[in-house]
């Protein structure tokens, strides 16, 4: 094998990298206009350093706006641009490569699947993405350039086997090369495919946002199924189903999860937004307020619910999550009511259960108790839009309880919110009671607004940015009631919905959910 002449060239030049000061990249002294250090890449053909070049490929872009995972392989592999060309051949020399591992390193495919995802957090392993490319499909390919199948590959091609993967008699099967036969995937008990259970015939209802699967022994599961999971109508009305169906006996408990790459990402801001430009006010406020009364059903149904959060838990995700009487959170969760980012306050209740929750760890039995640090953490955490980094952190940070469970083990998540569900069934579930609160009031209010003095004169924070901490301290402290008056939940709702609707209704606020739309990045105004 000889070395490309770029290589020799950039060894005799003393481009060894880091350690050498430079390598296919050099950092200087210089900061751009945002004050990161400018780094220069290297001209192959020169060997010169220059500005970076950003390459963009209309495969990658193409497969950024496709939909499904299955949707975003076939386009970028069978694209004609140099990105796909290289997608395809890093694919098709690694796939060749652990099918010739086979069984030096693993007896079966399975293992090396489970090796790609659980080591290198791939959605789906090598021979599975091979399925989805097509099994025919790839080997042509690989044969038309040159390449050298592996020997499974043609065992299958000899037993006339299309695919890696496949489902008979209700259970998934893979072939194995030293039977070259079909042999059922093993399963761990602990374990629960909501595709599989999909697949074999146990949806109880759908539509395109949302499911409800029989997850067996009395559950029932909601998996939502938008773009990134974000909240639309949809899966309003199926979560509103869901709870009917257990307050009528139909199952006995709830788990809120899928197996998506995120729990849910939020709400629809582009709806929002676009109703918000046709002046559709009481359109707007509607669709908060069934939002917020999808989750009270849930919060207070007569059996109980469990959410499972994962990987991006935000906005109206992180409240539907609050929603839950427990939750078994993903270790690997990113979490938090982000709403002001986009110029907005939480509108599903989330404000409300960040006061709640506050507001209890006050005891009650002592007299004089002082809640605001509580409820200024939580002012701070909604004017923030603080993000929790992990599972523990959204519990340290009062957007879930102490009483959540953290499940290390994504493939486990979703049997584990059952299991906890059937405990509770098995403690004697009762609903939780209609929380009661004391207004903090002017005085409250007023300490708000000395400190958002404080960020505005000293840079850190608009007009804007003022403006909506103030409507969150408006809610926190029981609107323009006084000091000591008793609030229920639904009042404090109410003020969320007021502000919520007031802010979409703003110039800047809808610039800022345009921006985020437009750029995925929020907007100082």
């Amino acid at each position: 094998m000889k070395l490309p002449p770029f290589l020799e060239g950039m060894i005799e030049k003393g481009y060894l990298g880091n350690k050498s000061g430079s390598g296919f990249f050099k950092a200087t002294k210089d900061r751009d206009e945002k004050g990161k250090r400018i780094i220069l890449g290297l001209d192959l053909e020169t060997l010169e350093y220059r500005d970076p070049i950003k390459p963009r490929f209309d495969s990658l872009g193409a497969a950024k706006k496709a939909e499904t995972l299955d949707e975003k392989l076939n386009i970028l592999m069978k694209g004609e641009d140099k990105g796909a060309l290289f997608s395809w051949k890093v694919f098709a020399n690694s796939a060749i490569y652990a099918g010739n591992r086979i069984p030096e390193i693993a007896d079966d495919i399975v293992n090396i699947d489970n090796a790609c995802r659980w080591g290198f957090a791939w959605e789906v392993g090598i021979f599975e993405t091979w399925d989805i490319l097509g099994f025919d499909y790839v080997c042509d390919r690989m044969e038309a350039d040159g390449l050298t199948l592996p020997p499974i590959a043609v065992t299958m091609k000899e037993a006339r086997a299309d695919a890696f993967y496949k489902f008979e008699d209700g259970k998934e099967v893979y072939f194995d090369a030293a039977s070259k036969s079909y042999l059922p995937v093993p399963q761990n008990e602990n374990n629960i495919s909501l595709n599989l259970l999909k697949k074999t015939n146990n949806v109880v209802k759908e539509n395109d946002s949302c499911s409800l699967i029989d997850l067996g022994d009395g559950i029932l599961g909601a998996e939502f199924h938008t773009k990134m999971n974000s909240i639309d109508d949809g899966m309003g009305l199926v979560l509103q189903e869901a709870s009917e169906m257990l307050e009528n006996d139909e199952f006995d408990g709830l788990v809120i999860g899928n197996q998506a790459e995120h729990f849910c990402a939020g709400a629809n801001v582009f709806v929002i937004l676009g109703e918000a430009m046709q002046g559709n006010w009481d359109k707007i406020e509607n669709a908060v307020d069934q939002l917020q009364q999808v989750l009270m059903g849930l919060r207070f149904n007569r059996k109980p619910v469990v959410a499972a959060p994962h990987h991006f838990t935000l906005g109206g995700g992180c409240e539907i999550a609050q929603a839950a009487d427990r939750c078994v959170i993903a270790g690997e969760t990113y979490g938090g009511l982000v709403e002001v980012g986009v110029g907005l306050v939480p509108g599903g209740g989330g404000c409300k259960e960040m006061l709640r929750r506050a507001c209890e760890y006050v005891p009650a039995n002592v007299p004089g108790g002082d809640p605001f640090p509580y409820v200024q953490r939580a002012f701070e955490n909604i004017s923030l839009a603080k993000i929790s980094t992990s599972g523990a952190e959204m519990v340290e940070n009062g957007h879930l309880s102490e009483h959540d469970i953290i499940s290390a083990s994504g493939d486990q998540q979703i049997k584990r919110a059952k299991d906890v569900c059937l405990g509770m069934i098995k403690a004697g579930y009762k609903p939780p009671l209609p929380a009661t609160m004391a207004a903090l009031g002017e005085p409250a209010r007023a300490a708000f607004r000395v400190a958002l003095y404080g960020f505005q004169q000293g840079g850190f924070a608009s007009e804007h940015d003022a403006l909506i901490a103030e409507k969150v301290a408006h809610i926190l402290t029981g609107g323009d009631r006084p000091a000591g008056a008793k609030v229920t939940e639904q009042d404090i709702l109410d003020l969320e919905r007021e502000a919520f609707v007031s802010l979409v209704g703003t110039e800047k606020s809808q610039a800022r959910i345009q921006q985020m739309l437009m750029t995925g990045k929020p907007l100082r105004n």
